[in-house]
């Protein structure tokens, strides 16, 4: 698959997984936790339960069993990536834990350093802004009808 070719050290990674999908949504983790250890070490990894508020209150606890799986599946990649957070959320019938997750990202984002350099407000290279544009360029063509998509 190509999604590996765009893995990169310089990114901060979300892995979600449906909550109600139970065991079988955490186990599908691993293969991502692998090849961002693999191709992006050291970039910080947000692991997220989706579908939190669809989930009975009844059936909570079974929850925070599932993120603490999930949390301690992580851990064994410690060593390679920053593991920040393990939570769930809910964005369907009420926020849950929307605001907490944002803080977070924030936060990981303003504080990430690689090679002792804050990756934050490094300057972006005039050939990505070429490209970006040709990209929008692209795009406006094949919506307007004047070329095939790819």
């Amino acid at each position: 698959a190509t999604h590996q070719s765009f893995l990169s050290e310089r990114s901060l990674y979300l892995l979600l997984f449906n909550l109600k999908d139970g065991d079988a949504g955490v186990n599908e983790l691993t293969p991502w936790l692998e090849n961002i250890a693999l191709r992006a070490p050291r970039s910080c990894v947000f692991i997220v339960g989706t579908h939190l508020d669809e989930i009975p209150a009844k059936d909570r606890a079974r929850i925070d069993t599932l993120l603490k799986r999930a949390g301690d599946m992580a851990s064994k990649f410690s060593s390679k990536l920053q593991i920040k957070e393990v939570l769930g959320v809910g964005l369907k019938k009420q926020l849950e834990n929307v605001n907490n997750l944002k803080e977070s990202i924030y936060n990981c984002a303003a504080q990430y350093v690689l090679e002792r350099e804050p990756v934050m407000g490094q300057m972006v290279p005039a050939s990505y802004h070429l490209l970006d544009k040709h990209i929008q360029d692209l795009q406006k063509e094949v919506r307007n009808g004047t070329r095939e998509p790819i």
